[in-house]
């Protein structure tokens, strides 16, 4: 999660939202880039954990419109698919994906 990195673009305060531009890890990519089929679980994880890093890895910037509230603190971000997206790294879209292929809605 540190390696995301946002940029507000614009703020509406009227309909409490703003557009932010994300760059964050291709988590689905640097899956792929460990190639051993044999690599144990926690091997696995320390190979990703190595190559984040020494940031060997490919990012997606996209821009999501984000919901906010007032809160206590400021504000709140309210949750939504396309902000799920970004903190999974692009898993949520692709495990939609696979749910729309699969025939469950």
């Amino acid at each position: 999660l540190e390696k995301i990195t946002y940029e507000i673009q614009s703020i509406d305060l009227e309909n409490r939202t703003m557009d932010v531009t994300f760059t964050y890890i291709d988590v689905l990519q640097l899956a792929d880039s460990i190639t051993d089929p044999n690599i144990a679980e926690e091997d696995y994880y320390a190979a990703c954990l190595e190559k984040i890093s020494a940031g060997d890895y490919k990012t997606i910037t996209e821009v999501v419109n984000v919901g906010f509230e007032s809160s206590e603190e400021g504000y709140t971000l309210i949750q939504s698919e396309e902000l799920t997206n970004v903190l999974s790294g692009g898993v949520l879209d692709y495990y939609l994906e696979l749910l729309e292929e699969m025939g469950h809605e």
